[in-house]
């Protein structure tokens, strides 16, 4: 247990003391995050894989990232041609911050929001395909009020 705990610090303390650039093969990758569900095409898909299998530093570095998976993909991606081709890419940036919504909706003003019924008229008014965040007891009735908006 206090191993999980020493590993979780020092991605903490990585993270925190990293200037959010990765240099490989010449090349100097700015990092970005954003939303860990999100969706490619499979042009997209097939140049990751071919970048995780060509960029070994990166990968090693990645993988001691503090949140690696709303890290990992983003970072590729808008370190690339693809940004240009990503939903709402030139949206105002936070530092190192991207295109946080995607396919879904949500609200981050300080922490993600959890919806309740009283976020279904934004919801529904929205063309995202997903909502988050969600939580049993505090969103049943709004997951009801969608399920009945919804069925045909």
């Amino acid at each position: 247990m206090r191993a999980r705990y020493a590993h979780m610090l020092l991605k903490s303390v990585r993270t925190i003391f990293f200037d959010g650039v990765i240099h490989e093969n010449g090349q100097s990758y700015e990092l970005h995050y954003g939303a860990a569900q999100w969706a490619v095409s499979r042009v997209l898909a097939k140049y990751i894989v071919e970048f995780y299998d060509s960029h070994p530093k990166f990968n090693r570095i990645m993988k001691h990232i503090q949140f690696p998976d709303e890290e990992y993909f983003h970072t590729i991606v808008h370190n690339s041609p693809y940004k240009y081709h990503c939903i709402k890419f030139d949206e105002p940036v936070e530092r190192w911050l991207v295109n946080w919504r995607n396919l879904h909706y949500f609200e981050y003003p300080k922490e993600v929001t959890v919806m309740t019924e009283k976020d279904f008229e934004k919801i529904m008014a929205d063309d995202a395909l997903f909502v988050r965040k969600v939580r049993t007891g505090a969103s049943d009735k709004l997951l009801d009020m969608i399920d009945m908006a919804t069925q045909t």
